[in-house]
């Protein structure tokens, strides 16, 4: 059984276009010549070391050959029809929810090795986070956000209805020499005209959760970033609570507030960083297309 997933945009993945002679293997034996590569994925533990997610019983690819094909961490998957294995990983809290690739500008997820067709096929690890991606909708716990969330987002929507929205810290960023906090999230939705607000607690001075960011020691700055894969500055703009229109972004206020500005609702991951005691923000969102926003389940 296979489900596909619309994709709302092309993913940055060429690595599909590429082949090799890996010489004599079980996947060698199609007529065809390609192959159908297993890809877990890679994680950063709590100090900072990159780690390896495995496939147990499966082929894994050299050095040598991961670089041919210009992806890390790869394995060979067995003949046509064939069950898939799953993954292995030693992240705490992180599922596998299936094995996924584009087929015809789609995200398809197969639970058999699919037909190749002439062409390697590379098949992606799914990991979701149990935090944010429950199987069924929960319910709220009694209490303030500031008593549950110690670090959120508060999400205004369009319609007036207000979400907040968990954020989790992550690793350290060993180079900054003041405050070293990250957080991210991995699974929230966001429609046209909302507006995003981070509320963080034990970075700047008092009690309770403060917007961000404040100004420490006459530094206040925010970054919008932006990668190959994902730019910020499509979906977040920050704007004027008061008039809602776009105003400079680095300019010293009590925190910021963002609106989304795309013209459609999207599933999305935010990382967050703040350096300088938090004065500066940087800000990661980034598209997921292999999520659907009709299948988005808010908690």
């Amino acid at each position: 059984m296979k489900k596909t997933i619309a994709l709302f945009t092309m993913l940055a993945l060429s690595v599909g276009l590429f082949s090799f002679a890996l010489g004599a293997s079980a996947a060698d034996n199609a007529a065809d010549g390609a192959d159908v590569f297993l890809v877990p994925g890679v994680y950063y533990d709590a100090a900072g070391e990159k780690q390896y997610n495995t496939v147990a019983g499966a082929e894994k690819l050299s050095a040598e050959q991961e670089s041919a094909v210009f992806t890390e961490n790869v394995y060979l998957a067995g003949e046509a029809g064939s069950a898939l294995p799953e993954p292995e990983s030693g992240r705490e809290d992180w599922v596998f929810h299936g094995w996924w690739y584009t087929v015809d500008a789609e995200i398809t997820y197969a639970e058999t090795v699919p037909e190749t067709d002439g062409e390697d096929v590379f098949l992606y690890a799914d990991w979701r986070n149990e935090f944010s991606l429950p199987s069924e909708p929960v319910p709220p716990p009694e209490g303030t956000e500031e008593e549950l969330m110690p670090n959120y987002m508060r999400i205004t929507h369009s319609d007036g209805d207000v979400e907040y929205i968990e954020l989790f810290e992550s690793v350290p960023d060993a180079l900054n020499a003041y405050k070293k906090v990250q957080f991210y999230n991995e699974y929230f939705l966001l429609s046209p005209g909302d507006v995003v607000e981070f509320w963080m607690s034990g970075i700047y001075s008092g009690e309770g959760a403060k917007r961000a960011p404040q100004t420490v020691t006459g530094l206040y700055s925010i970054k919008l970033e932006s990668t190959d894969y994902s730019n910020t500055l499509d979906y977040l703009e920050r704007v004027d609570p008061e008039t809602g229109n776009p105003m400079y972004i680095n300019e010293p206020t009590d925190g910021a507030f963002f609106r989304y500005h795309d013209e459609q609702a999207k599933v999305f991951r935010i990382y967050m960083r703040f350096h300088d005691g938090g004065g500066n923000l940087n800000v990661y969102l980034e598209h997921l297309p292999q999520y659907s926003a009709d299948d988005y389940v808010q908690y």
